[in-house]
């Protein structure tokens, strides 16, 4: 069921940085964040229950839009690039609630009630 979030997480490849030293550093915070969702959604798709939801990063996308509204180029078409990539990655992690929607019960829940 996963497995069609994870095969379209490794086609988005990854965009290349920024000459702009304000948009590289926002482009290092979408490559960590990028590799914790392909982490969070392998998990998954190997069967692996996650407690929480995948966030998404607003943050980080106000931040790029901010850049790519301020006209100043290249940053603006370098942080452009970069929100339509963290956009697709929103658009894998919004599938990948749709599919983790039974609540995961913590190890020490679980022995409290005779469960392994």
């Amino acid at each position: 069921m996963l497995e069609r979030p994870v095969s379209n997480m490794r086609s988005l490849g990854f965009p290349a940085g920024s000459a702009d030293d304000l948009v590289s550093d926002l482009h290092a915070r979408l490559a960590e964040y990028d590799g914790h969702v392909a982490g969070l959604l392998q998990r998954q798709a190997a069967g692996e229950p996650i407690a929480t939801p995948i966030p998404r990063n607003d943050e980080l996308a106000a931040e790029l839009a901010s850049i790519a509204k301020g006209g100043r180029e290249p940053a603006a078409s370098d942080a452009r690039r970069l929100l339509q990539h963290l956009e697709s990655v929103h658009e894998l992690v919004n599938a990948a609630k749709c599919t983790n929607t039974e609540p995961v019960a913590s190890p020490v829940a679980r022995n409290a009630k005779g469960q392994e």
